[in-house]
């Protein structure tokens, strides 16, 4: 049987969650909005960041993609906004709303693209996909950057398999539902499964962490002493001192 790891995605429509209690519930990982398009700031974003971090739950940030906007300017703003202060890999999030009939599909596929290609200059990794297969399809046609990226692919269902963005094969996270219930909150939210246990999320969270914070360069070690050098001789208080000639 398939193990997977839940996780809940936030945004400005889903106010005053306590993400303490949903870890206590069985969260194991927020991922939240952070920005639309080049100025557009999610209002939760801070808020349920600080509460995700002060509470030791790994953290991810999307930005939602908008067809009209150039992507150097949304990958800009969304560093602006997020920096380097995320647990995940960064999400792009495709959906219709706002995007269909903006450009052509082979151009709506090309913005992604830089889109991505761009986060991972920035990150050191492949961004994440978010969209479902209806949303892809109507944008790009079913654009190959599907099967390039990680998927998050939004399929709302009881199946035991999620619909993918064709071309894709793969899925690593599944929002399988909008409406999942946390005890003690105010509303249902959107869930998601992270395909793999528990450990094996650990494990996925300490390797992306290490790749997009490698650890600083070894300090440079001493240079090797010169063979060749010639002692001196140092007599203090009628003790003598051997030692050898060095600039200081």
């Amino acid at each position: 049987m398939a193990e997977y790891t839940l996780g809940i995605d936030l945004n400005h429509y889903r106010p005053g969650f306590n993400i303490a209690k949903a870890k206590a519930s069985g969260v194991r990982f927020l991922i939240n909005k952070a920005t639309e398009g080049s100025s557009f700031e999610d209002s939760s974003y801070n808020g349920y960041r600080d509460q995700a971090k002060a509470n030791g739950l790994p953290f991810g940030a999307y930005l939602y993609w908008r067809a009209s906007v150039d992507p150097e300017a949304q990958v800009d703003w969304f560093f602006e906004i997020v920096k380097k202060h995320i647990d995940l890999p960064p999400v792009i999030d495709v959906e219709r709303y706002n995007n269909v009939g903006v450009l052509s599909q082979a151009k709506a596929h090309q913005n992604i693209l830089e889109c991505a290609m761009l986060l991972e200059d920035v990150y050191n990794l492949s961004p994440i996909l978010y969209t479902s297969w209806w949303s892809w399809e109507s944008l790009t046609g079913g654009g190959e950057l599907a099967e390039l990226l990680p998927i998050w692919t939004a399929n709302w269902t009881n199946n035991s398999i999620p619909m993918l963005p064709r071309p894709a094969t793969e899925w690593d996270y599944w929002q399988f539902t909008s409406a999942y219930p946390l005890p003690g909150q105010p509303k249902t939210c959107d869930a998601s499964r992270w395909n793999g246990s528990e450990a094996e999320f650990t494990e996925y969270v300490k390797v992306t962490r290490s790749i997009m914070y490698p650890q600083a360069p070894p300090p440079v070690p001493p240079p090797t002493p010169d063979p060749t050098t010639q002692p001196i001789y140092l007599e203090l208080s009628g003790k003598r001192y051997v030692g050898e000639v060095r600039q200081v």
